[in-house]
């Protein structure tokens, strides 16, 4: 563990060596207060042409505030699981854990934990370390060592159970897009209401209570904001061979979500990982379709997803009266927990962006080309139990492959709007984990398409619909085929 924590000292460091000039350079708002109190880190600006990188950092960084911030979450889960909620894999031998780490004798395995706790909190839960580095002035990629080197502290010194290595490149790797959009809309927060930063990002908490200075941000960035509510119907159906077509139908579901779009991402200019981004967070709830492995499944229909993509790297090029074009290096992270299909993404890629506004309508469309590092779906018959119903593993295989991302915005001036967002996912599942579901390749495709009518200058009127397809080949086991359609009807609330 010293020669780890060493390793994390000296990374960070290097990156303060690396990035002195950028820091010498760095400039930080200040104003005066009624009591000649200097109040700072805090500005609004145009990030469109950000010169920050990686590696950048703005203000006094906090050593000590931030390498305890990033220990006390650990700390608090942890007894609170072995103490307070009794879990066995909390009860900790820590000195044979620590011996373990220290002979070098630490196994990694796949786990296939609750689908939400692995890809949605395992994130959260890092993005808690990176944060608490982050709020504490320091940059992102010394935000993002400090993730993994929380992320290993917890699945080597924290659970009884076998090291994951889902969890250590969840949460780490998935920290990094969490953690960084999250830390850009605390401080949008400050501007609508001050307590809601706190809310956003629990660390500035810690650090403002501590030093009594706001970190360094900007505000003012946010191009559209909006929330929706509606409600829905969708049916599924699966088939495979040997095995009794499945047929699906969940007669009625409420939605709520947010749809969040920071900085101009179709004019970006900017070495400033995710100073323009996108995300959409939601999710539905309502009647189950009588079927499922448990009896909540049967009862109860769920849908919970995060579709988020955010520059890392961009350059605007080929500008001109009415066309905005932006290419470079982007950011997806994409989950989807529904009851009738499951899949995530951490995906790095290229991507385009462009857009034409005219005299009667704006038209946007975009095109990304990622290679998943880690990505998850399910096979529906194993997740149900009806195929290897012996086994308890069959929730989701782990993959890695490829991803595309095609989207197209066509919005009258002051009238309709029509958009067209496709994710195509191309995944090799591999068998080493616990699922034990054999090696094979799964193509699959999620489509959504609304249409949106203005009522007022913030109420607009829509309807969606969504077609999910998926095809997975197997060795041994039957090829499955799975088909989802579902339609429903929302109202938009714009509050920016």
């Amino acid at each position: 563990m010293n020669r780890i924590f060493k390793l994390f000292l000296i990374s960070v460091a290097v990156s303060s060596i690396l990035t002195f000039p950028l820091h010498a350079q760095s400039s930080v708002s200040e104003t005066s207060g009624e009591e000649g109190q200097i109040l700072h880190n805090y500005e609004a600006g145009d990030i469109r042409f950000s010169e920050d990188t990686l590696f950048s950092h703005h203000g006094e960084r906090h050593y000590i505030t931030a390498a305890t911030g990033m220990f006390v979450p650990t700390v608090v889960l942890s007894l609170w699981n072995r103490y307070a909620s009794g879990s066995g894999w909390a009860k900790v031998d820590y000195a044979r854990n620590f011996n373990r780490i220290k002979n070098g004798t630490v196994k990694w395995e796949w786990d296939t934990d609750w689908y939400w706790t692995n890809f949605v909190l395992h994130p959260y839960q890092g993005q808690l370390s990176y944060s608490a580095f982050r709020t504490a002035n320091f940059s992102q990629f010394e935000s993002i060592l400090a993730a993994t080197f929380g992320s290993f502290v917890w699945e080597t010194m924290c659970e009884n159970n076998t090291p994951s290595l889902n969890d250590m490149v969840y949460t780490s790797l998935g920290a990094w897009p969490m953690g960084e959009m999250l830390h850009r809309l605390s401080f949008e927060a400050d501007e609508a209401w001050g307590p809601l930063r706190f809310l956003i990002t629990p660390m500035r908490i810690w650090n403002e209570g501590i030093t009594g200075d706001r970190p360094y941000g900007t505000h003012g960035n946010i191009k559209e904001l909006s929330f929706y509510t509606g409600f829905g119907a969708a049916n599924g159906v699966n088939d495979a061979a040997d095995y009794e077509k499945a047929d699906e139908v969940y007669p009625l579901f409420a939605s709520l979500g947010l749809n969040v779009v920071y900085g101009d991402s179709f004019y970006h200019d900017s070495n400033d990982p995710f100073s323009a981004f996108n995300l959409s967070i939601g999710g539905s709830l309502g009647k189950g379709c009588g079927e499922g492995y448990r009896a909540l499944e049967k009862d109860l229909m769920h849908n919970l997803y995060i579709f988020s993509d955010g520059w890392v790297l961009s350059r605007s090029v080929a500008e001109s009266d009415g066309r905005d074009t932006t290419v470079g290096l982007i950011f997806d992270y994409d989950f989807l927990w529904h009851s009738f299909m499951n899949f995530s993404t951490l995906a790095p890629g290229f991507a385009v962006k462009q857009r034409f506004t005219g005299e009667k309508a704006k038209v946007e469309w975009e095109l990304h080309l990622d290679a998943v590092v880690l990505g998850t779906h399910d096979v529906w018959y194993y997740r149900r139990g009806i195929i290897d119903s012996d086994r308890i593993y069959k929730a989701y295989n782990y993959s890695v492959g490829g991803e595309a991302v095609a989207a197209v915005r066509y919005k009258f001036h002051d009238g309709p709007a029509f958009v067209l967002n496709d994710h195509f996912y191309a995944f090799y599942d591999f068998k080493d984990a616990k699922h034990e579901v054999e090696p094979g390749v799964s193509v699959f495709n999620y489509l959504r398409g609304e249409v949106t009518f203005p009522v007022s200058e913030e109420i607009d009127l829509g309807a969606e619909n969504i077609l999910y397809s998926a095809y997975s080949v197997f060795d041994e086991y039957p090829d499955i085929a799975s088909l989802m359609y579902s339609a429903g009807f929302f109202v938009r609330y714009n509050l920016k």
